[in-house]
């Protein structure tokens, strides 16, 4: 379960950072690096509602699982439940083969099998125990300074606490009443304690962003956040034994840096990016879209074909221009009638520059063509087959099989993520819908996974290949 819990949290900060834009070298969610580094451990704060309560997340179990697992107060706020909040999570729980009980004090404890539990206090504080009978959970009032092993490791910041979890991997804390001066200063207060080893900075006090990451020589590796949204801020620290992460490359994900392209033409109506005294471009055809590159190029450069891009009617949707202490940064898209897109990047520290030209979907000569063959057995079978597109291209993974619907656009979407919900993939359910992101992903009653989603010109179904069993 704590999986997909990590999913979830992951994916409403990644949506969170990506509204606001930002600046992170180690940003895999885009080719470009023009976002914070996104990670699990951080918490959007609470947008609000009626005496603090967040009334934007249906109460049910997974949202106290979550908030269990989180302390995300977007996910839930703890407050004494009428009798109403009490028998809509009574039957959520019970339809996932839990009970649930009420105390006097205003405490929800929810059991499930195996001796499971977890409780939630008014105050917001967690105890439980998981499936595997480990002990989780984390004291809203306890505001001391860590005195485990990760604690030590960092400088204890002179800051307010809000909550704290630590466990054998990691330790979390996150903060609060804190201004952006003081992020930065504490920022400061990790480099001088040694993470020096591919640390990294991200100041933009403009956009009310600031983050440190790095290691020591004792492997410890850290993660410090700043970020205010609708008016509210967020601060987190991670700290954790430094681990090598891994690269996935998807062929068909137009910001995969590992795909390197054969040389190509731009579309017609893009041609104007080539006129003008320039010289040294090349064009290189990628699966998915088509960028025009510029060995030795300069920020003047970028601001160059931004240039023509409003001069030649596009809009502009987004653009950045900032320094940070590895050089200048400069990011900016733009969009015409028909819905393609034109994003520019530039980096001073890795010698990047890209323009690249993403065609809506439906008119992308660029995206291979998939073919028209639906396995007959398997597990895609429990999937209904898409009738729209021009055809399939299937990947297994091993653990999962992945399809990529040629040919289909955004107004496929909806229809299809209706028949995989009729489909019986109604448990754990997570949803986006918004201009860049459109998924629905969900468990059926015999633990298989399946997500339908529609990203950057790009339909994909997953669904994995071995059940995951959420009573033991």
């Amino acid at each position: 379960m704590k999986k997909l819990i990590a999913l979830v949290l992951s994916l409403i900060m990644i949506l969170s950072l990506a509204a606001c834009g930002g600046s992170g070298k180690d940003d895999e969610t885009l080719r470009r690096e023009d976002g914070t580094k996104k990670t699990s451990n951080e918490t959007p704060g609470n947008p609000g509602g009626a005496s603090g309560i967040n009334s934007n997340v249906p109460l049910s179990f997974i949202s106290l699982l979550q908030y269990a697992e989180s302390g995300d107060t977007s996910l839930f706020t703890p407050h004494m439940l009428s009798e109403t909040e009490k028998a809509q999570l009574r039957a959520s729980v019970e339809a996932e083969g839990g009970t649930v009980d009420f105390g006097a004090d205003g405490s929800i404890t929810v059991n499930g099998k195996g001796g499971s539990y977890f409780t939630i206090s008014l105050d917001g504080s967690v105890n439980g125990v998981d499936d595997e009978g480990n002990p989780f959970g984390f004291n809203k009032n306890n505001k001391e300074w860590p005195s485990g092993a990760f604690g030590k490791a960092v400088p204890k910041a002179d800051l307010d606490i809000s909550m704290q979890i630590e466990d054998d991997e990691s330790l979390m804390i996150m903060f609060e009443n804190v201004t952006y001066d003081q992020a930065k200063a504490y920022g400061a207060k990790l480099r001088g304690a040694g993470f020096t080893v591919d640390a990294y900075e991200t100041d933009m006090k403009e956009s009310n962003m600031y983050s440190f990451t790095g290691k020591n020589a004792d492997d410890i590796s850290v993660e410090f956040n700043y970020l205010v949204m609708h008016g509210s801020a967020t601060c987190a620290l991670t700290v954790s034994k430094y681990s090598e992460g891994y690269d996935t490359y998807d062929p068909y994900d137009p910001y995969t840096p590992s795909d390197p392209g054969t040389p190509g033409e731009l579309p017609a109506e893009f041609k104007f990016l080539l006129s003008g005294n320039q010289s040294g471009l090349k064009v290189v055809q990628h699966d998915g879209y088509v960028s025009v590159e510029k060995d030795g190029a300069t920020v003047s450069d970028a601001r160059y074909f931004a240039s023509l891009c409003a001069s030649n009617g596009l809009t502009e949707q987004t653009k950045q221009e900032y320094d940070t202490e590895s050089g200048k940064v400069f990011f900016a898209s733009y969009v015409n009638g028909s819905g393609d897109e034109v994003h520019i990047a530039y980096y001073e520290d890795s010698a990047s520059f890209y323009v690249d030209v993403i065609l809506s979907q439906g008119q992308n000569p660029y995206q291979p063509q998939g073919d028209d063959k639906w396995p007959a057995t398997g597990v895609l079978t429990k999937l209904p087959k898409p009738d729209f597109g021009t055809g399939f291209i299937i990947y297994d993974y091993g653990d999962q099989i992945s399809v990529t619907v040629t040919g289909a656009g955004a107004s496929d979407f909806a229809g299809y993520a209706a028949k995989v919900k009729a489909s019986g993939f109604t448990r754990y359910v997570d949803e986006e819908n918004d201009d860049d992101l459109k998924m629905y992903a969900g468990y059926d009653k015999d633990g298989y996974g399946a997500s339908v989603q529609y990203a950057y010109g790009t339909f994909a179904i997953v669904i994995t290949k071995q059940p995951e069993n959420f009573d033991d």
